[in-house]
Formats: C-alpha cells, structure tokens, sequence
C-alpha cells in the first residue's frame, strides 16, 4: 500500500499492517497501552528540553529548505546545544556512567 492509496482511498488499516508499513511505530495490547505510553512520556520528559525542541524544529523545517541551508541550520544548534549546561552534564553522566539530570528549559 503507498502514501497515495492510503490518501485516496481511505481504507481502514489493520494495526499489524499499519506497523509494517511504518503508519505507525508501534502496536501494543491496549492492555499494555497505559504503560507503554506512560514509559514514553516519561523517557521524553527526562530528556533534554532544548535539545529536543531544535530537533523538532529542524525536522519540521528541513523539508523547506535546500541541503546547504539545512547542514547550517543543524551547525546553529549543535552550536547552541553544546553550549549549554545539558551537553556539560550529558557527557558528566556518560563518564559516571548514570542517568543525566538535564535542567536547561526554553
């Protein structure tokens, strides 16, 4: 199934399916759903905050630019990002071998 047939013709998509065309990153038991979910959140949440929004900004905008203009974009917030006090304690938790504690927020 392509992007233009799931588009055009609206058909309903079978978990199982959908996960093997990569519709969707994972299925679980909705018995295991709250859990799962909950374990993700809580994974995105100890991340680090600034980091993560450049992320999610660069991929949201990477389709509108050219390769040149995108490879600069992603220079400017590495540059940021090693600045700051999260990049200190992620290589502080890597060396300690723990869980980096990152405090930075936008």
């Amino acid at each position: 199934m392509t992007s233009k047939e799931l588009c055009l013709l609206g058909e309903i998509v079978p978990a199982d399916r959908a996960a093997e065309i990569g519709l969707v990153n994972r299925v679980v038991p909705v018995s295991e759903l709250d859990t799962v979910t909950g374990d993700l959140v809580d994974r995105l949440a100890a991340g680090p905050a600034v980091a993560m929004a450049l992320t999610k900004r660069l991929l949201t905008d990477g389709g509108d630019r050219s390769i040149s203009e995108a490879l600069d974009a992603e220079a400017a917030a590495q540059a940021i990002t090693l600045r700051g006090d999260d990049s200190r304690e992620a290589f502080s938790a890597f060396r300690e071998k723990r869980d980096a504690k990152f405090t930075e927020r936008l």
